[in-house]
């Protein structure tokens, strides 16, 4: 017999260890990528957050009550406010009133609209790759909420657009640099006109209340976003 021979059970007990190494190996690596995919995902989940949160700002600056017109703070709620002192003008179709409403017009009561609060860009990765991720189910509830009550509220800024390029067609028959003529009242006081206005104003009122309540909703998701964090066990700023 080889002297040198391993006897079986040495044979077994080094390939056993060298299978326990393995997957011990194996099993460490997985603790350490769940665990970066965990971090991964709470920072995810707090860049959303941050992102609420500003875009809480933008709504509280859009829905101001006292309109700037030389930074656009509050344009929604002074926009709605000049569109209607142009309705009341339109009610009165005397060369007086078309001179006042050439003027708002040459004055750019009538504008189009950008987007500039959008949905989150954390949101995708939310909803898809880490949605099972999410501990706390109001959030889980919650979450699409964001999504749609923010892309209604570009889709109403779009139709708004629409009603706002109909009325430059208006615009585009009148002779801006003439005032309350004749031919410019047959055009401003017409029904055609008028209809017009009103759907822009119409559009207004409904951007209005799309974003009062875009901004509830979504501080809503906030709160929710913060109880989540801390079934991570993460300290809420």
């Amino acid at each position: 017999m080889r002297r040198d021979k391993k006897p079986i059970g040495r044979w077994f007990g080094e390939a056993l260890l060298i299978f326990l190494s393995v997957l011990g190996a194996f099993y460490f690596d997985n603790i350490k990528d769940q665990r970066d995919k965990n971090n991964e995902y709470i920072r995810y989940l707090k860049d959303f957050k941050s992102d609420l949160e500003e875009n809480q700002g933008k709504f509280n600056y859009e829905l101001n009550s006292e309109y700037r017109r030389s930074n656009g703070q509050g344009y929604i709620n002074g926009t709605i406010r000049q569109l209607e002192v142009v309705d009341s003008l339109m009610a009165i179709p005397t060369r007086t009133s078309a001179d006042s409403i050439i003027n708002l017009i040459n004055d750019g009561v009538i504008n189009s609209l950008t987007p500039w609060i959008f949905v989150s860009p954390q949101y995708e990765k939310l909803d898809s790759e880490y949605y099972s991720y999410i501990k706390n189910d109001d959030l889980k509830g919650k979450l699409q909420m964001h999504f749609r009550n923010n892309q209604s509220r570009i889709n109403r800024k779009e139709v708004i657009n629409d009603y706002v390029k109909q009325f430059y067609e208006i615009e585009d028959q009148l002779n801006l640099n003439a005032g309350g003529t004749p031919a410019n009242r047959s055009i401003l006081f017409s029904n055609v006109a008028i209809n017009k206005l009103n759907r822009l104003i119409e559009g207004y009122y409904s951007l209005r209340n799309s974003t009062v309540n875009n901004r509830g909703s979504d501080s809503l998701i906030v709160v929710a976003v913060n109880r989540e964090l801390e079934l991570w066990g993460e300290e809420i700023n």
